[in-house]
């Protein structure tokens, strides 16, 4: 019997209940949430900045729920978990979410062979991400 009591503690640990959904990892410290579209659209504002983001699940990952995606108006941003600390339910697509973690903004360059062509590879592309220490799953 003590060791089922244990064992449910155990699996409540990586989660919590707020009033506002369902907390995984842990509970955001920051009050005000920034929705997804403005960080997307200003990255430079919030690059390397801790912060806290609120949007549409666009995808989780199947496997284990290791990651989640958030987008707006074309372009997606990855959010990992720090340390892989927690994981979040795989069945959540489309749910509203709130995550505390820091921004990334990493500029891709287009690669090429030096003096195969003499076209221009186009503009570069962004790639956004977060580290996230906390995500709160709206009911």
């Amino acid at each position: 019997m003590r060791w089922m009591i244990v064992l449910g503690l155990v699996a409540l640990l990586g989660c919590s209940t707020s009033t506002n959904g369902t907390v995984y990892g842990e509970t955001p410290t920051l009050k005000t949430a920034v929705p997804v579209q403005q960080v997307l659209s200003n990255p430079d504002e919030y690059n390397s900045r801790e912060i806290l983001v609120k949007g549409t699940i666009q995808e989780v990952c199947q496997m284990k729920g290791c990651w989640l995606s958030l987008a707006a108006e074309g372009k997606t941003m990855v959010v990992r978990f720090k340390d892989y600390a927690f994981f979040v339910p795989k069945d959540i697509a489309g749910r509203t979410v709130t995550v505390q973690g820091v921004f990334h903004a990493e500029n891709l360059p287009h690669e090429h062979e030096e003096g195969e062509s003499d076209e221009t590879c186009g503009e570069n592309e962004m790639d956004f991400s977060m580290v996230a220490s906390g995500v709160i799953v709206d009911s």
